[in-house]
């Protein structure tokens, strides 16, 4: 977190930072389309993500940052959804 914190951007306020970690997660069954992200919401075990192609899943990342489960909360084949609210 200090990386990100105390980071300074060039002339046009880009910043770059070198991820230390990557987990790859897919909107199909079959493991070909890449998620579309559209938001995250990070709870203390878990996260909440948005996918912009009309799921919710639920990501739990173990404490060594390699292994992880997902879970489809909620599927639609309508979209994106429109809000995303998570109490704490």
């Amino acid at each position: 977190m200090a990386k990100i914190e105390n980071a300074e951007g060039d002339d046009f306020g880009v910043l770059y930072i070198k991820p230390n970690a990557e987990i790859k997660l897919f909107s199909d069954e079959e493991g070909t389309t890449p998620c579309n992200i559209l938001h995250i919401v990070t709870c203390k075990n878990y996260w909440i993500i948005q996918d912009a192609r009309g799921k919710i899943i639920k990501l739990e990342i173990s404490a060594n940052k390699q292994d992880y489960t997902s879970e489809n909360i909620l599927v639609s084949n309508s979209g994106a959804f429109t809000d995303l609210a998570v109490p704490d």
